[in-house]
């Protein structure tokens, strides 16, 4: 149904050769923000066709400068994504993807420090961005910091308690942090939500706990 939708606008952004190109636009963002959420971690998801069509406008807004980053890492000029997503951030500074996108580039780019910043700007911002919170825990926890790592897997799963990611996420976390009681109660619920990873942490560790 999303996919019938998006090839309405599409189609719409084509053809409407009486309407203005800024209403094009609105529809395209209108679409690009609902989908969001659900494409970050979905590759080929349909809102990727949204933001090719909003990178190739002319319009200069945050959705069109976010659109072209995106699509200039994903063709692996990230010298050139990281440009023009800080043109991004310094433009539209309470746009709070900006800066989300900014960290994860970043960390491409082996810019730990400036990654760590950006996810802190984007949470000051939105305490409540479930993706950041998950890839700065993620971030801490591959920096052998497993206990700022708990605290955004904690937060992730209060936004998101039935997401078996988080709960996997959280349960790494509390594991590396000795808690092992926890971690099983974690792993046995993302195992349940049909996590193939928790599930087999939870064969190997959580057997005798049953």
């Amino acid at each position: 149904m999303k996919i019938h939708i998006l090839s309405g606008i599409l189609f719409f952004l084509i053809s409407a050769c009486n309407k203005p190109v800024e209403d094009e636009q609105s529809l395209l963002a209108t679409r690009l923000a609902e989908s969001f959420e659900a494409s970050w971690s979905v590759p080929g998801h349909a809102s990727d066709s949204v933001r090719n069509a909003l990178a190739s406008l002319t319009i200069r807004n945050e959705y069109t400068l976010y659109s072209r980053a995106w699509q200039l890492a994903g063709k692996g000029n990230l010298p050139v994504a990281l440009k023009t997503v800080d043109s991004l951030v310094m433009g539209f500074p309470g746009f709070v993807k900006g800066a989300y996108l900014r960290a994860n580039l970043r960390l491409e780019n082996k810019d730990t420090s400036g990654s760590l910043s950006d996810f802190e700007r984007c949470l000051k911002r939105n305490p409540a961005f479930f993706e950041c919170r998950m890839n700065r825990g993620s971030l801490f926890f591959s920096k052998n910091m497993p206990d700022l790592a708990f605290k955004d897997f904690k937060e992730a799963v209060k936004l998101k308690p039935a997401n078996p990611e988080a709960r996997l996420n959280l349960g790494n976390a509390q594991f590396a942090l000795g808690q092992q009681d926890s971690a099983c109660v974690q792993w046995q619920m993302a195992a349940r939500s049909g996590n193939m990873s928790a599930a087999s942490l939870s064969e190997k560790y959580c057997s005798s706990l049953k």
